[in-house]
This record gives C-alpha cells, structure tokens and sequence, in this order.
C-alpha cells in the first residue's frame, strides 16, 4: 500500500487522525523554512559541530599517544574507545569539511533507514513522497539540533532504523541473516551510548538476534582491548562512573538550553530506582511474551524507554523515537487502534524545544503564567510524547499475554 492513499482514506474513515496527521506534517514541513529565515537575520542558529569537534579532536589525541579520558571528562571523549575508528577518516579533513561530511552522511543514513522501516512494514513509497519525506525529515526539530552540533545520536537513530527493518524482514521472510543482522545493528548502538542498549529487549524474543548481538558485543570489546589497550579502558570505566551531572542539583527549567529534555526532573531524588525499575519491567515484558509474537511491540517498547529511561538525555537523543514512531503507528493500524496517538506524540516531540521556551518565558499578561513557569518541567512537550508512546507500546505488548494467562507461563494451567 503507498502512503499517499492511506492518507486520503484517512481524511474519509478516520477525519480527527487525518486532521493531526496534517498539522504534524505541515509543522515538519515550515520548519527548515522557519531556521532559513532565522539564518539569514543572523541569529545564533549556526552549525558550530561541537559535539563533532570532541571526535574529531578525541582521534587527534589517541593519534598523538595523550590520554584519552581524563577528568572532568566534560566536552571530551565518553564513548567506548573502538568507536574512534569510525572517526577516524574524518580526521585527514579539514574540521569544518569534516563535520559537515559526517552531518550529511548521518542524516542520509537515517533517511534510508526510515525508508526501509516503511518498505519492511509492507507499504510503498514513490520516489516524490521520499524526497518529501528527506524534506520533513530535516525538519524534524530534533534533528536539526544534532546536526548543527554534528551529534552521533543521528547515525544511532539509522542504525536503530535498520536495526527494526531488519527484524521486521525476519519476522516476514525467516530469513536468518536478517536475525542476526539485527542483532548486530542493536547490539551497535547500544554500546556506543549505553543507555540505548534498553532498545535490546527484543534480542529477548528471538535466539538468533540474540547470538548476533551478543558476538558482536564480544568482537568489539576483545578488538578494543587488542587496539586501545586496558589502561585506556580502566580510563572509560572512570568516566562512567563519574557521569554527567551526576550528584549536581539540577538546574530550573527557566534556564534550560535547547538541548535540555530532563523526564526525571521532579523525582530527580528517586529517579535512579525509577529507571532500575523501568528497565527491568521492560525486561519482564519482553521475557513474559516470548512465542507470542510480540517481537514488534517489544522492540517499539526497548526503543521509547531510551530517552525516557536513560540516565543523561538530551533533546538530540529524541531522533531515535522515529523509527519507534512508524512502527507504532503500522500497530495501530493493524490492530485497529489509535494510530493518532503516536503522530500527536511526533508532534509534541517535534515542538519541544520551542515549546518549553515558550512556557518558561511566559509573560505576565498570559493567564496562569506564574503557574506555567513554576511546572515548566511537567509540561515539557517531549516528556509527554515519551510517556503516551510508552504506555501505548506496554499496552500492545501486554495485549500479547494478559494476566489470566500467568498461570501458563508458570507451567501451571489446567488447561
């Protein structure tokens, strides 16, 4: 089925959902236009790469034979040290050449993994709704955000892409290969920022995956001790345990950057015993409905639970709920559901930033506005995309195994 048509049956079965599927496009749509606008009155809304300019000087050092981690650790190197590899051609460029190359390759690679996401749910693209969607794509607020900061949470959310396309293709085709390929692109990413390794809850689900991720993890860990030597990782080791903001009061959201997205702001106390216990829920899930089929749900599950679980996000780190986004919406279809649940949720990601900025910078005449303020950090747009999308995919997931059927997974039944 192509796109296009489903949209147009939309607008005649299910109008509301048609309706905020096209305000949600319309505002990816206007928003390159909007950041043109802002770039050519000369705001500050330049591609600096900072976070690219940590890489590349991170290969620059390592090449130089310094130390690679060494405290504070902040605006440095805090990915695993095998990971420099993939840098590690940039740096025969010109830092600015660089980043844009990296920036560029990034986002195409996430372009085609959300394409192949689609195409692996069974629907078709033509080649006008592609370069439709690369367009709202880079208007994917998010994204635009890493890219000016040439962040590696681009590259993460395609091979996430591909990571669910992947498993989608296995699931259709049993095509062992797929299997395994999926588990590798998991295990991936998941070691590159290790809070994305929430996303592995399917490799639970199927064997194959699982072997794949796990010899991955293996093959990686083995070569960088082989390449980087073990002092080098006793270093990445300190760094994790010191942790980014770590024991710092946080700050109020009336002084947030654009890149703030805090879920855990108000139960900051508490919030290390809620991800604990969010984690290992997901793990429970996913182990409770092994052989039900709920491969799909489960992945969409692991992948929501990133930015809303992980111990220091930020609103780059949002990239990766598109592929997570598409495969909800196909569920809901498929179930007959509410597929405008995850599209409201696209939008409410998408409007974050300049969301939040307008509820802390509300002024007097607004009514409520000192109460708007004072609770900026519960309206958070993005905090309630994430919490809709993760209660709608433990919802599916559970749909797969009810409670009455605990007795059968004890081995107990009756029946």
């Amino acid at each position: 089925m192509s796109v296009s048509p489903l949209l147009m049956r939309l607008m005649r079965t299910r109008r509301v959902t048609a309706i905020v599927t096209i305000i949600t496009l319309v505002t990816l749509a206007i928003w390159p236009l909007i950041f043109i606008y802002q770039s050519l009155f000369q705001l500050d809304v330049g591609f600096h790469h900072g976070d690219f300019g940590a890489y590349y000087t991170a290969v620059q050092t390592w090449l130089d034979g310094d130390v690679l981690y060494e405290a504070p650790y902040f605006g440095g190197w805090l990915y695993p040290p095998i990971y420099l590899l993939v840098f590690l051609p940039f740096v025969i460029l010109d830092f600015g050449v660089a980043a844009w190359t990296w920036t560029i390759i990034s986002v195409l690679a996430l372009w085609a993994g959300l394409q192949l996401v689609v195409r692996a749910l069974g629907y078709r693209l033509a080649w006008w709704e592609r370069l439709v969607g690369l367009w709202l794509l880079i208007g994917f607020h998010p994204l635009l955000y890493a890219s000016r900061l040439g962040q590696a949470s681009i590259m993460l959310a395609a091979l996430m892409a591909v990571a669910v396309a992947t498993a989608e293709l296995d699931t259709a085709s049993g095509n062992r290969r797929f299997a395994y390929l999926s588990g590798i692109l998991t295990a991936i990413a998941g070691t590159v920022k290790l809070f994305y390794a929430t996303a592995g809850a399917h490799l639970l689900l199927n064997s194959r995956r699982f072997l794949g991720a796990l010899v991955t993890g293996l093959v990686l860990t083995i070569s960088s001790l082989l390449i980087f030597g073990l002092e080098t990782h006793r270093g990445y080791i300190d760094m994790l345990l010191w942790g980014e903001d770590w024991g710092r009061e946080p700050l109020p959201p009336t002084v947030w950057f654009p890149g703030y997205y805090r879920p855990h702001y108000l139960v900051d106390e508490y919030a290390l015993y809620l991800r604990a216990v969010g984690v290992l829920a997901i793990i429970a899930l996913a182990l409770w409905t092994r052989h039900t089929g709920a491969d799909r749900e489960v992945f969409a599950l692991g992948i929501v639970a990133i930015p809303l679980l992980g111990p220091q996000v930020s609103t780059h780190d949002l990239n990766v709920l598109l592929p997570a986004i598409i495969l909800l919406i196909a569920i809901e279809f498929e179930r007959g559901g509410y597929p405008i649940i995850p599209i409201i949720a696209l939008w409410l990601t998408q409007v974050h930033i300049y969301g939040l900025f307008a509820i802390v910078n509300a002024p007097d005449w607004v009514p409520l506005s000192t109460l708007l303020i004072e609770w900026a950090a519960l309206l958070q747009p993005a905090l309630w995309a994430n919490l809709i999308l993760f209660v709608l995919a433990v919802y599916r997931v559970y749909e797969h195994r009810p409670l009455v059927h605990f007795a059968d997974v004890l081995g107990i039944s009756n029946h």
